[in-house]
């Protein structure tokens, strides 16, 4: 049986934790414990321990923390967030988040925020919100050929079907994740470069909805990335590959509780010069479509694997 050992993940992804791959729906993390800030001084926040990654602290938590702490400056709801990731932190370190009040109109706001260690910047985000109004209304339909989640094995479930009975990064104790297909590292070969997730917060959220959007800004880093690997027959936990995000961004269209069933959409255009780039739909379980993501990140392939493998269409 392989074990997966302790210690950082892929680049890009937090750190192995200490829920094993057959018992992570027995720990529920609420997640004000990773999403949660505090104010130190006027519009400088502090954030809850971060979750290590193998370069740093993973980025969904720097982004969901920003968001978190821009919206305790704003009168008004969230609709887009874009990031940029500029350095690794210290886990062990706390992050303070410094908001700037770049705009304070009657009906929206806009912020800066950067993520800081001592004199380091980890991340730096523009975050906009506005009230919403009454006008047009359209929306791309959710994909009608995926399963409901119920009847998705979730992530946990493959691993120890490969033989992994190591521990697990701890989002598995926020998040729910249930991929409709995926890339086996015991056993890789090429997909469609787009795939499809089903997620969902752990423990009941209550009815804020400004928590509801920080939980699926963290769970929006989540598979973004890793969906450019599938085309080239690589799985984002394959020996030797490793991946980081460079910025990403979010757009909160409707209302949705991120605490039931959310199905991310993605698909990966294209992947050049060391980098790949996806985008993402966010539906709720009813087909509608609540929000859309975009990331681009660096890729370092396992050795020997470019030129192995030839993408599929989608």
């Amino acid at each position: 049986m392989t074990v997966v050992p302790t210690g950082p993940g892929p680049v890009g992804e937090p750190a192995l934790g200490a829920t094993s791959a057959g018992a992570a729906a027995d720990l529920a993390l609420p997640l004000q414990d990773v999403l949660g800030v505090r104010e130190s001084e006027p519009d400088v926040f502090v954030g809850a321990r971060g979750a290590r990654a193998r370069a740093g602290i993973f980025g969904g938590q720097l982004a969901g923390q920003a968001l978190a702490a821009a919206q305790q400056t704003a009168d008004f709801p969230a609709h887009s967030l874009h990031g940029y990731f500029l350095q690794s932190g210290d886990p062990d370190i706390p992050v303070s988040y410094h908001v700037e009040r770049l705009r304070d109109g009657r009906s929206s706001a806009v912020r800066r925020v950067v993520a800081r260690q001592h004199d380091r910047r980890l991340f730096e985000v523009m975050a906009s919100f506005t009230i919403p109004r009454e006008g047009l209304d359209h929306a791309d339909p959710a994909p009608s050929d995926v399963p409901d989640p119920e009847s998705v094995a979730d992530l946990p479930s493959h691993l120890a079907a490969w033989g992994f009975d190591g521990p697990l990064p701890p989002h598995f104790a926020v998040l729910d994740f249930r991929p409709v297909s995926v890339v086996s590292p015991l056993a890789p070969r090429a997909y469609p470069p787009s795939q499809q997730v089903w997620f969902r917060v752990r423990t009941p959220l209550g009815d804020d909805p400004r928590v509801h959007l920080q939980a699926i800004t963290y769970a929006s880093d989540l598979y973004l990335l890793a969906t450019s690997l599938r085309p080239h027959g690589i799985a984002s936990a394959s020996p030797g590959v490793s991946f980081a995000s460079l910025d990403h961004a979010i757009w909160f269209h409707r209302p949705f509780r991120a605490d039931e069933w959310l199905l991310h959409d993605q698909h990966s255009p294209t992947a050049s010069a060391g980098r790949g780039y996806s985008t993402g739909k966010i539906f709720r379980q009813d087909g509608t479509l609540v929000a859309t993501t975009a990331q681009q990140g660096f890729i370092r392939p396992p050795a020997g694997a470019v030129g192995e493998q030839r993408p599929p269409t989608r």
